[in-house]
């Protein structure tokens, strides 16, 4: 019979910055998000990072916390999506009441809605995240309505 109890507890800390500050000191928000008994599927997930400034950056950040009574082990994950990326500090094994992280990053090149998926895998449970983000478009292009602007200065004509 399949336990009612997940340890796997996976944690969305959102935290929006450009490329120069730390996520620690930007996180606004924080979302538990529990199991649901006796369900094969994976847990779903949403993650927005934003707005994000054209050629800027914005973090996020999952915390997985291993609440059982055993280590928590086969931690992986995937990720898709264009300008999207992820890095963790997971161990192989996750000790009894320890905690890693999955940093998600977005580099925004172009104006527009950007999404990704993420799979999120532990011998526990599974995770599905969307991740969001809206990335504002390049002031010097000239397709923004405003002020006018100079010619690009990066690519000057001879």
């Amino acid at each position: 019979m399949k336990s009612l109890f997940f340890a796997a507890l996976l944690t969305f800390v959102a935290a929006s910055s450009f490329a120069d500050t730390s996520i620690a000191e930007q996180s606004s928000s924080e979302q538990n998000l529990e199991a649901i008994p006796g369900t094969e599927i994976p847990e779903l997930v949403f993650m927005s990072l934003g707005t994000v400034p054209y050629n800027g950056s914005a973090t996020g950040r999952l915390v997985l916390t291993n609440r059982g009574p055993a280590l928590l082990t086969g931690i992986k994950y995937s990720i898709r999506g264009m300008g999207f990326r992820a890095s963790d500090n997971c161990p192989k094994e996750l000790a009894v009441g320890a905690s890693c992280r999955i940093k998600v990053t977005y580099w925004n090149t172009f104006g527009g809605s950007a999404s990704a998926d993420m799979m999120v895998k532990t011998s526990d449970k599974n995770y599905q995240v969307t991740i969001t983000a809206t990335g504002l478009r390049d002031p010097w292009n000239g397709t923004n309505p405003g002020p006018t602007f100079p010619p690009n200065p990066r690519f000057p004509r001879p």
